[in-house]
């Protein structure tokens, strides 16, 4: 190709996406003059009637449980510097679990009302991206990177009813649960595809196989656990497998109380990261995030911590190939590139990097240290506490992103100490 038609092709590109930008700033001028008569309400109801509007993200199961459980748990520490404000929520009246909203409903004033898509589309540009958000008028509670310190010091906010424990324990019963018990959740496309219209092409990369879990839960099985499968909808079945230990609550027992239930009572819980994770982090209960990505907190848009958030929490990174190297990117080159994306798919195709799923072994090796961590049999070893020590430098202290207290799963540690590098 000729140096001009290259040039000339620069170009055009470039003027794209100015006209672009410019389009899309445009729109947004014209949504927020829109909204004026509005804001002027909405200014009135806050200074006047010390009234405030929040939008509560009914279709995502953890943005429904952590945006507004971070708000609560401000609440508690006294954090939330408006004083005298009586805060009402506005939520769909159809959502992703009503039993999640039923709870919520006694910490939070929230109102629910028929949204059809177009309006909860309107709805969250309003909390989001228009005069209304920037004035603080209308908001959508954050699900922010600077969250750790207050789970720490918090207390969770929502509890069970009588009534509702009672419809807990029989739906153990029902599953023959006699003993201890581990939440598993493993994401996969099936549930986003059907809640979004643009589908789950944008973070297939989070996705991860059932079938890698199996060894960890025959292994928690033999110390006396149950293992209870979990997910609103599944792309795969459990394996067909004769432990019966093993329980596709998925398919075969789902409720909208088990949803909540089930990763509230477990003794950990064992996943990825998605919605059923943040129900179990939303009670303080122990949690494994395996096949974590991206590795880095830090995103573009602030919204999305990606650390599971308890002192007692463990995780496990996908490591990430890379073609045009022909290696696995080291803990620093991921942080980097994972501080300059948009956390798309595309992204990771355009730079030629293959995100790896964590093995069986792998996942079995940080099943075993929660378990003993549990049972108080865990010990770690200087050279693990050195580990720690060096994979957490690789942080900018003080940044939000510096403040996890999970750890990294010890034997994926030793056996990756290279990354380190």
């Amino acid at each position: 190709m000729k140096r001009s038609e290259s040039k000339k092709m620069i170009e055009t590109s470039f003027q794209h996406l100015a006209r672009k930008t410019l389009k899309k700033k445009l729109v947004q001028r014209v949504i927020d003059l829109a909204l004026i008569p509005i804001a002027i309400l909405l200014l009135f109801t806050r200074y006047i009637l010390k009234i405030k509007f929040f939008r509560v993200p009914g279709g995502r199961f953890g943005h429904l449980a952590m945006n507004q459980e971070l708000f609560l748990r401000r609440q508690q520490l006294g954090l939330i510097p408006e004083k005298g404000i009586k805060y009402i929520g506005l939520v769909p009246a159809s959502v992703c679990n009503q039993q999640l909203v039923t709870m919520l409903k006694r910490k939070l004033t929230i109102i629910q009302f028929p949204q059809p898509r177009f309006l909860r589309t309107i709805t969250k540009i309003m909390a989001e991206k228009s005069i209304l958000s920037k004035w603080d008028l209308f908001v959508t509670f954050p699900y922010d990177v600077g969250y750790f310190p207050t789970f720490h010091e918090a207390k969770p906010s929502l509890s069970f009813t009588e009534e509702e424990e009672q419809e807990g324990r029989e739906l153990l019963q029902k599953m023959n649960i006699t003993s201890w018990f581990v939440s598993l959740h493993v994401r996969d496309s099936v549930y986003v595809s059907q809640i979004l219209k643009r589908g789950d092409s944008r973070y297939t990369y989070r996705n991860s196989s059932i079938e890698n879990f199996i060894l960890a839960a025959d292994y928690l099985t033999k110390q006396g656990a149950h293992v209870v499968r979990m997910g609103a909808k599944v792309q795969e079945k459990m394996p067909e497998q004769h432990n019966q230990k093993i329980i596709d609550y998925s398919t075969l027992y789902r409720t909208e109380l088990g949803d909540v239930y089930l990763p509230a009572k477990c003794r950990f819980f064992l996943g990825t990261g998605s919605g059923v994770a943040s129900i179990a982090e939303m009670f303080n209960v122990p949690t494994i995030l395996t096949n974590m990505i991206p590795l880095s907190p830090l995103i573009p848009s602030g919204q999305v911590a990606h650390f599971p958030p308890g002192k007692n929490d463990l995780f496990i990174p996908k490591k990430i190939w890379s073609v045009e190297k022909k290696r696995h990117l080291t803990f620093k080159e991921e942080i980097a590139f994972d501080h300059n994306c948009s956390f798309d798919t595309e992204d990771y195709e355009k730079k030629g990097l293959v995100p790896i799923e964590n093995t069986p072994e792998e996942i079995l090796a940080v099943a075993q240290e929660m378990n003993q961590r549990l049972n108080d049999t865990w010990r770690s070893t200087g050279e693990d506490e050195e580990l720690q020590r060096k994979f957490k430098a690789l942080f900018k202290q003080g940044s939000n992103d510096y403040q996890f207290s999970a750890r990294l799963g010890a034997r994926f540690l030793r056996e990756n100490k290279h990354l380190l590098e």
